[in-house]
């Protein structure tokens, strides 16, 4: 526990934009010395992270509002017949002796080997311990993957866009041409992904497959859209979940021919099944579903989870709570 006040070593903000920090918006309260500071605390818990599951290094900072900051690393331990993941985010508020009373001004992540942004932030389960105390005034610090050398930062209301609960969302247009309205209503998917979505929905209606769309071209893509709006790009591609009782061979089959209809030539290959364990869940229980992605010669199309309930396609439960998806039949 350490006082950023505390701290007569800290290098000056000169010294902080000369090693490569750079804070994205430059205009954020969060300034690159204690964003330094932060990462070379960050650093040093990487070292202590046990992940024998994941293979990810996570390191958490909290800084209150005292200026005491309060650390953690994540920890998995698959040695007992249950599994149980201790997140980074919910150790450093452990760290704190005080939680109740603590309002917390900043929250710095950074993993040391993971490629995506998403994959850093607290997860929902987290977020509904740390959203209690957030200052009005909190901030979101995400590190960038392998080289921290700079960082995101978000403000507590695009926290709190990002996290909020969504109303439950069900397509229910009865022409394709209502459909697309609807689509270019609710998510923020182009001219040609809205052609691919409103043919997946008529499929599924007439093959009896549920299908939802989730991630960030959805709109409600969680932490996802809030990231691509400060790096000033769109979504990459759909993502799909398919629930049903038919074989995936035959579902893939279907969307593949449905896909070339639209796009001319199409490929498919299957990633290694995925196997997601829970915490506390036992010891080889995890989800095993099918995982397909699709690819044009122009770009990649869509990944396809076919699984046999949503929840278990969703990968976590609190993102089918928080309704992360729109159902298109």
């Amino acid at each position: 526990m350490i006082s950023m006040a505390e701290r007569s070593t800290a290098p000056s903000e000169a010294d902080v934009l000369s090693a490569g920090v750079e804070l994205i918006p430059e205009d954020c309260r969060t300034t690159a010395t204690e964003a330094l500071v932060a990462r070379t605390m960050l650093i040093g818990e990487f070292a202590l992270s046990h992940a024998p599951v994941t293979n990810r290094r996570l390191a958490c900072v909290i800084k209150a509002a005292d200026g005491r900051l309060y650390t953690g690393h994540n920890y998995e331990d698959d040695s007992e017949e249950l599994v149980r993941f201790d997140h980074a985010e919910t150790c450093a508020l452990d760290s704190s002796p005080e939680q109740s009373g603590m309002g917390v001004e900043t929250i710095f992540m950074a993993c040391e080997n993971e490629g995506e942004y998403k994959r850093i932030s607290p997860c929902p389960d987290c977020f509904s311990r740390l959203e209690p105390l957030l200052l009005s005034n909190a901030e979101l610090v995400l590190f960038e993957p392998h080289t921290l050398n700079r960082a995101l930062v978000f403000s507590a209301d695009e926290i709190h866009d990002a996290y909020e609960s969504k109303p439950y969302s069900f397509i229910v247009g009865d022409t394709d041409e209502v459909v697309a309205a609807e689509l270019r209503d609710k998510t923020i998917l182009n001219d040609e992904d809205i052609q691919i979505v409103t043919a997946l929905r008529r499929l599924g209606l007439n093959q009896g497959i549920n299908f939802y769309l989730t991630g960030s071209g959805s709109g409600r893509g969680w932490i996802s859209n809030a990231i691509n709006n400060k790096l000033g790009r769109s979504y990459s591609d759909l993502d799909i979940i398919g629930v049903s009782s038919l074989s995936p061979e035959l579902v893939e089959r279907q969307i593949k021919e449905l896909l070339t209809v639209q796009l001319g030539r199409v490929t498919e290959r299957e990633v290694s099944s995925e196997a997601w364990v829970i915490s506390g869940a036992r010891k080889g229980n995890s989800f095993q579903n099918s995982y397909t992605v699709f690819e044009s010669p122009a770009r990649k199309i869509m990944d396809l989870v076919l699984a046999e309930s949503l929840g278990e396609g969703m990968r976590r439960h609190d993102y089918y709570e928080k309704n992360f998806f729109h159902q298109l039949s």
